[in-house]
């Protein structure tokens, strides 16, 4: 975990943009986030996007059975790769390994390319503040596509972290912010008309954190 840490950092000055955060998530709030998964039956259909060093992939692992299969999408060549080595060299996961498909690129190219699903349980960890919402509408239409029948789309925001993004922004900034909360709100309200939307509060994570479950 000291490798995995250590690239994290090393990619934060460049590639903010994509990470979102400056420390990986806590077990916590991983145990949370993949609470969908033990919700379902197998065989399951796990999708998971944006893992970093791979804290949620490090939970959702010891869940899965012979029949699961699960997909992770990285769009950091140097965290896959070192998420991949990570879990190969640890005995906890590498026999599980068979299960598990690693694809490096944007979320968007993979759902369009041959792993449109469907997905029982999708868990995203994707930083929607750092894009734009025409970004965040297009991600967000393809988890709907692609979540199975009953599925559930799993993904968190830091608590507080929306709010004070527009009102301390610039007025340029603001604008993005609050169109990337508009998309998001009304993938949620789409969610609690209906299917079902949850939210759960971390307060053991640092930060604090926000898990969103919707399902269709």
């Amino acid at each position: 975990m000291t490798a995995a840490y250590l690239t994290f950092l090393s990619q934060l000055p460049r590639r903010f943009d994509e990470i979102g955060s400056v420390i990986p998530s806590g077990k916590a709030l991983s145990h949370v986030m993949t609470s969908p998964i033990r919700e379902v039956a197998p065989p399951r259909r796990i999708l998971e996007v944006g893992p970093g060093t791979g804290p949620f992939t490090r939970e959702i692992i010891p869940l899965m059975r012979l029949e699961d299969e699960l997909v992770v999408s990285e769009i950091n060549a140097k965290l896959l790769r070192q998420l991949k080595k990570s879990l190969e060299n640890d005995s906890r996961f590498s026999n599980k390994l068979h299960n598990v498909k690693f694809i490096e690129g944007p979320v968007q190219e993979i759902l369009q390319n041959g792993e449109s699903g469907p997905y029982d349980v999708i868990i995203c960890s994707l930083p929607f503040l750092n894009f734009t919402p025409e970004m965040t509408e297009e991600i967000m239409s393809l988890f709907h596509q692609t979540l199975a029948p009953g599925g559930t789309l799993a993904f968190f925001e830091y608590a507080g972290l929306r709010e004070w993004a527009v009102t301390f922004t610039l007025p340029n900034n603001k604008k993005r912010v609050k169109g990337v909360e508009d998309v998001i709100s009304s993938w949620k309200n789409r969610a609690a008309k209906e299917g079902s939307l949850r939210k759960e509060l971390t307060l053991a994570n640092f930060p604090p954190a926000n898990s969103y479950f919707l399902k269709f």
